[in-house]
């Protein structure tokens, strides 16, 4: 399985010719500004590369309308099969009713649909990266990784295997998802840099916990100034509290990512009093902790290390550091 991103298809290409089964899971609107793509819809056209080398199947978002839109210039003889989180779609509903293939969710159970033929695979709490079934945009990705399982002659046995047995932790799937217990608060540390990630951070964190839901945020400095605002509404929309901080700045002045973000939250009307920055991501973390009680979710965004959450602990809570640390090796 190779995963190809944006930025290696427009600086470099495609790292092969060919492959059975691509999978493109959405287009939102990032990296925008950066190598002559300035719009989702060119974006799209990016992502449509890896849909388009596909000898055998093609799966694609339902719920996206740029994902959808990539169909019509498939191979004829390229499957195409879609994946959704509502089960009503009516993309998906037309496509399983001319016989299509697809993957939907339908209460808790992941389902894979043959035409007629619907078997329920699993119930989605049983995968670890669904977090107890709060994380949803996991829960798509494991849609989107059915239906390719499917799409390459595997199993409903050994697909939902799979999808049991891997586990996003620090260890085998570092910053994506990655949740830690610090005196019963729960963190999860994630690389959420753009809108669209720190929405689904949110939304998993809010179903986690009837507490209050902190984030500790950053973006890179490489945003346009319009981007960066809109990642700081976002985030005013999300959490109950903010404290922001700053990663790579890319060329930027110290201090002004984190101006752009603030005001951004400031414009979403989020509480100045429930807003706070600290420039340092170490200080960020321990000032995000301050303000949580146990049973609360803390989200740290943007995050480069799981190092960047020990050496926070570390001067004050040292024994939880080196219990990360040991999760981690």
């Amino acid at each position: 399985m190779l995963e190809t991103a944006r930025g290696g298809i427009l600086k470099r290409g495609l790292a092969y010719d060919r492959c059975d089964v691509s999978v493109v899971l959405n287009v939102s609107s990032d990296h925008l500004g950066l190598d002559g793509i300035e719009t989702v819809e060119e974006l799209a056209k990016v992502k449509a590369v890896v849909a388009q080398r596909a000898s055998r199947a093609v799966v694609l978002n339902a719920e996206d309308d740029y994902c959808v839109a990539m169909a019509k210039d498939l191979q004829d003889t390229v499957e195409v099969l879609y994946f959704a989180l509502d089960a009503d779609n009516p993309v998906l509903l037309r496509h399983l009713e001319r016989g299509g293939r697809g993957a939907y969710l339908q209460d808790n159970t992941l389902v894979l649909a043959t035409g007629a033929r619907h078997e329920a695979l699993l119930d989605v709490r049983q995968m670890p990266v669904s977090l107890g079934g709060c994380a949803r945009y996991n829960i798509a990705n494991a849609l989107a990784a059915a239906a390719a399982l499917a799409a390459s002659g595997f199993g409903n046995d050994e697909i939902g295997a799979g999808l049991r047995s891997f586990v996003s932790d620090s260890k085998h799937n570092p910053l994506r998802s990655n949740v830690f217990d610090v005196e019963g608060v729960t963190v999860i540390v994630d690389y959420a840099h753009n809108c669209a990630a720190y929405a689904a951070l949110a939304e998993t964190a809010r179903a986690m916990t009837p507490g209050r839901v902190v984030g500790v945020v950053a973006a890179p400095g490489d945003r346009r100034d319009a981007d960066l605002v809109d990642i700081g509404r976002t985030c005013a929309a999300g959490f109950d509290d903010l404290v922001v901080y700053e990663t790579e700045n890319r060329g930027r002045v110290s201090g002004s990512v984190a101006a752009l973000l603030v005001q951004g939250a400031r414009l979403g009307r989020f509480p100045g009093e429930h807003l706070q920055t600290e420039l340092d991501v170490h200080s960020a973390i321990r000032a995000g902790l301050a303000l949580c009680q146990p049973g609360d979710v803390l989200v740290f965004g943007c995050g480069s290390s799981i190092s960047e959450l020990t050496e926070a602990l570390r001067p004050t809570k040292p024994e939880i550091a080196q219990r990360i640390e040991m999760e981690a090796a």
